[in-house]
């Protein structure tokens, strides 16, 4: 970002003292005025994008951001930047929004240049968390003994049902309550046919992981509610 800065930006400040010609290739571009500012300001921007990019920034001048000190550097013309701007590999992004409603005073918002590449890249990671973040929050665990009661058991179920309902994941552990009596073998294996049994009623659910472990030991098991 700082080369950017010394190839884009410091240039453009020098031109501002110096005859355009000598600085700038020739543009196709039409003066300005307030009235088509206030037009491109009401435009409606791509959907998911919150920025303004290149031309569609409604304004003459521009400040930058020093990417070396985040320091906002004096006013340049957005002409100026644009037309030295390689718009293959990067793009001016506007991080102020434009003013609403009738304005008269010149606006000069705050820019960005941004290395397409590198923005990509970053909003790929970003979307990776987010993904892995919404699989870890999709997963819900479930806690019972094996000498569970049958009230607490159906209220344990039902709870599984509805996060079966919602297309999540549900994980069941099964463990001895410290101090608690020791279920039998028979009760064991009649734990986990109810279980098997609540989860089915959910149309779609899917036994992702079966039982691994120990009968009135520890061990758990996973299903899978249907997508929605």
């Amino acid at each position: 970002m700082r080369a950017l800065y010394r190839v884009f930006v410091q240039p453009a400040l020098l031109a501002r003292t110096r005859p355009i010609a000598q600085t700038l290739t020739p543009l196709n571009t039409r003066a300005f005025s307030l009235t088509p500012l206030r037009a491109a300001a009401g435009k409606r921007l791509p959907e998911k994008r919150k920025h303004l990019w290149n031309e569609e920034i409604p304004a003459r001048r521009i400040q930058i951001v020093d990417p070396e000190t985040d320091a906002l550097q004096p006013p340049v013309r957005l002409r100026d930047v644009l037309a030295k701007l390689d718009k293959n590999l990067f793009r001016l992004v506007c991080v102020t929004q434009p003013p609403t409603g009738d304005w008269e005073e010149e606006w000069i918002p705050v820019c960005k240049i941004e290395d397409k590449k590198a923005a990509y890249e970053a909003e790929k990671e970003k979307k990776k968390v987010k993904q892995q973040k919404m699989a870890a929050e999709g997963t819900k665990t479930l806690e019972l003994n094996w000498a569970i009661d049958a009230n607490d058991l159906g209220h344990r179920m039902k709870r599984m049902q509805e996060f079966l309902g919602q297309g999540k994941k549900v994980e069941i552990i099964l463990a001895r309550k410290k101090g608690g009596r020791k279920a039998t073998p028979d009760e064991c294996e009649a734990l986990l046919q109810k279980i098997n049994e609540a989860a089915e009623t959910v149309k779609g659910t899917k036994e992702i992981k079966k039982f691994e472990g120990k009968l009135a030991g520890t061990g758990n098991l996973t299903y899978e509610g249907p997508k929605p």
